[in-house]
């Protein structure tokens, strides 16, 4: 009889025993495995003409390619199988849209129908056809700006007593939007710091001389007409201001024409009413000199070729319409005929000085500009002589 410590012991060597022929087992397996891979890697580099040395048979390697061809063969039936079932989904969609479509149909667009233009339209359509195109838009500043200034006009003539005050507040709105009317209207130009100055004097000083000039010439019911036709007049120097700002303005040549006829008139009209205000000498001659200078930058700015040389040149012409003024006093002249000869020097001085500043004076110009001045000032000694005046 044996005990219960041999039985185990006895157990425990069987168990050892198994276990070790289990594991000699596997690794006789694992080298087999490890040998017929190293076998399989040499007939793939030899080629089907070499197992260990011996020889295959031909019809064993074409079948594997047979079998290769035709695992190919599958996999591409089964790629045909999943493009076939992705154009069917495809399909289903298309179908659905279709049926969305026809059950929720969009609503299309109304399309007016052409109607005939009216008589009225058809002459307005064919005359504006037959007119060029607008170059310079006019600003919608500008005539708010010439709506104002023309009621201050009416506001001046028609009110009794004249407020004096209308014309100076009028000339501070006129010089003020018509700033604000440039830098509106020509922002690339003053926005790069151009100055808006030289552009205000002629406004400013229009609306400054024209309601007085209506008032000392014009009675009764015709001073309404003169000072719409005076406001109308002002807002066409603003456009002409805006016109003229830089040097390829369609209508610069126009628009200049027409701020210099304005300008002469406004020195007409204030050279003759610094006449009839009856100021004393040294008042009269400072006024003149002061209106000469501020309207000479406007008409000297055109073409300038040196800012400083403009400014020079109007001092020295204001000078000059002083001294001219200071001359007639002593002569047998005033009024309006004074104020026409301070106008025909102003046109000479300003002609000349234009001249230069452009680099186009010579004895031709300065000929012309001195015969036109000459012509002039011989009709007001003719006319004073005769007394008409």
């Amino acid at each position: 009889m044996t005990t219960d410590d041999e039985r185990d012991e006895i157990e425990r060597e069987a168990h050892a025993e198994a276990d070790a022929t289990a594991s000699d087992s596997d690794d006789a397996e694992l080298s087999e495995h490890a040998e017929a891979v190293s076998d399989e890697d040499v007939s793939d580099e030899d080629g089907p003409t070499a197992w260990q040395g011996e020889a295959l048979d031909p019809s064993v390697w074409s079948s594997a390619e047979e079998s290769e061809e035709a695992a190919n063969d599958a996999e591409l039936l089964e790629g045909d199988d999943s493009g076939e079932a992705v154009a069917s989904e495809s399909a289903v969609l298309e179908e659905l849209v279709a049926i969305a479509a026809t059950s929720y149909p969009l609503p299309e667009p109304a399309i007016a129908e052409p109607r005939e233009p009216s008589r009225a339209e058809a002459l307005i359509s064919g005359w504006a056809s037959r007119m060029p195109a607008l170059a310079l838009p006019v600003p919608v500043e500008a005539i708010v700006l010439t709506t104002l200034v023309t009621i201050a006009f009416l506001a001046f003539v028609l009110i009794e007593p004249t407020p004096r005050w209308v014309a100076l507040l009028g000339a501070i709105l006129a010089a003020l939007g018509t700033d604000g009317v440039l830098r509106n209207a020509r922002r690339e130009v003053f926005g790069m710091g151009a100055d808006t100055t030289p552009f205000m004097f002629l406004p400013a000083l229009f609306a400054l001389g024209a309601p007085v000039f209506i008032e000392y010439n014009v009675e009764g019911f015709w001073v309404i007409p003169a000072a719409v036709i005076a406001g109308l007049a002002f807002g066409g120097t603003v456009i002409a201001e805006v016109a003229s700002v830089r040097e390829d303005e369609p209508l610069r040549v126009p628009a200049r024409f027409y701020a210099a006829a304005a300008t002469y008139f406004v020195v007409f009209a204030l050279f003759s009413l610094a006449y009839a205000f009856d100021l004393g000498l040294a008042a009269s001659v400072i006024a003149v000199a002061l209106i000469g200078v501020l309207l000479a930058v406007e008409l000297l700015r055109d073409d300038q070729i040196d800012a400083l040389e403009t400014i020079v040149l109007s001092g020295v012409i204001g000078v000059i319409a002083g001294e001219a003024r200071w001359v007639l006093q002593y002569m047998p002249i005033d009024g309006y005929l004074a104020g026409l000869t301070l106008l025909l020097l102003f046109y000479f001085t300003t002609g000349v000085a234009h001249a230069y500043v452009t680099r186009q004076l010579d004895r031709t110009v300065a000929a012309e500009y001195g015969g036109v001045a000459l012509v002039g000032v011989l009709l007001v000694i003719g006319v004073r002589v005769i007394g008409v005046a």
